[in-house]
């Protein structure tokens, strides 16, 4: 190996060997903390076999042996019990569709008598997925097609509710979600309101990179709301949202009006990565 620094990310488990190669020939090895298992529901494992569990203490013996850790909001610093080498490394993608005038989309979108709401990824009992859907049903009167593409879980449904209408489109391919999801007044991040734990939902890019707003669902989780649903996104749960489709229009204003404020966290980003590999 050439570089003295080596960044890995969960499972450490799978890049094991790298891990102590890197260690034995003393190179920095620095872990960007995404996830943190197990994965619990009011404490309760989400997933409970003897191959999941092995995998989970196999993953914290072979953490304990890296020092630093980036983490992607303040979340997991309060959270956790990581010691004084981790810092937060905030992430953010650059939205494909900067060029759409957004006059266009605003006037297609006020002219719409229904919200088209996509969700990204697997449908299963950590997503909440149902009950996002029984809570916008319940606090706002708008017609609401929410877009599934994606598996639903075994053992695991979604059931229309009130104004709100499931549309199931299954596995698609990224060629499709490419087409479609630009057509998406918005798009759902949602968790278990009773998952354990930090989190910072990937799916959240998913919209991002098309320049979609985003209506977050699940706990609270005070850095990602500061880091990244109140530039251009909504949360109904903590925020006061008196009309649904108002928000979410200022939401992808957001993309444009904190440009400044985006383009400062890249580059403090940056001094933040470069201070860990040479601390």
């Amino acid at each position: 190996m050439q570089s003295s620094t080596v960044i890995i990310h969960p499972y450490a488990t799978l890049s094991a060997d790298l891990i102590f190669l890197s260690l034995i020939t003393r190179r920095k090895v620095i872990v960007y903390q995404w996830d943190i298992y197990p994965c619990t529901i009011s404490g309760k494992r989400v997933t409970n076999s003897v191959k999941s569990r092995l995998l989970d203490f196999a993953e914290k013996v072979i953490s304990s042996f890296i020092r630093w850790r980036l983490v992607p909001s303040s979340d997991f610093l309060s959270r956790t019990s990581f010691g004084n080498e981790c810092r937060v490394l905030h992430l953010w993608s650059p939205a494909k569709y900067a060029h759409r005038p957004l006059a266009a989309i605003d006037k297609n979108f006020q002219a719409k008598g229904w919200l088209d709401v996509a969700f990204v990824g697997q449908v299963n009992a950590t997503r909440g997925v149902q009950e996002a859907i029984d809570y916008l049903s319940y606090h706002f009167d708008d017609e609401i097609n929410f877009h599934i593409y994606g598996s639903v879980a075994a053992g695991y449904q979604l059931e229309s509710k009130g104004c709100c209408t499931v549309v199931l489109h299954g596995l698609v391919s990224g060629a499709r979600l490419e087409k479609e999801l630009p057509k998406m007044d918005c798009g759902l991040v949602s968790l278990n309101p009773n998952f354990d734990g930090p989190a910072f939902p990937s799916k959240t890019f998913d919209y991002i990179s098309k320049q979609l707003p985003f209506v977050y669902f699940g706990p609270y989780l005070e850095g990602y709301i500061e880091q990244l649903v109140r530039l251009v996104g909504i949360a109904p749960q903590y925020q006061d949202v008196p009309c649904l489709k108002a928000a979410i229009a200022e939401a992808r204003n957001g993309y444009s009006a904190h440009r400044v404020e985006l383009e400062r966290r890249t580059s403090v980003d940056v001094s933040i990565v470069s201070q860990v590999i040479d601390g």
